[in-house]
């Protein structure tokens, strides 16, 4: 059984995307890069940003992958001073979700 990984980030332009995509093409061989306009809850309200969700497909969700996952997501909001982004990972009907706080962990049943 895989699972399915999905980071959704907020970008202004397709090129902002190019150094995550080139991270997870190059240590997972591949994803798809979906782009379109979400709303982000923030300090200051809510705003419509243009978002990219990139999807990849991983055979096992374990330590080492999830530490580089949280890494990526993590390097993404500190590195473009984002208040969040947001990572899932789906295997069956658990979806695990989070937030710029890597150490933080929920498990949603779907």
């Amino acid at each position: 059984m895989g699972y399915f990984v999905r980071l959704i980030v907020p970008t202004d332009n397709e090129q902002s995307i190019v150094s995550i995509v080139g991270r997870i093409v190059g240590h997972w061989g591949g994803c798809t890069v979906t782009t379109g306009y979400g709303w982000w809850v923030g300090k200051g309200g809510y705003v419509k940003d243009k978002v990219s969700i990139i999807e990849c497909s991983i055979g096992v969700w374990d330590g080492p992958t999830r530490t580089w996952w949280h890494d990526l997501a993590d390097a993404v909001r500190v590195e473009w001073d984002q208040e969040s982004v947001f990572l899932s990972v789906a295997a069956g009907i658990s979806f695990f979700v989070t937030g710029p706080d890597a150490n933080e962990m929920e498990t949603l049943s779907g």
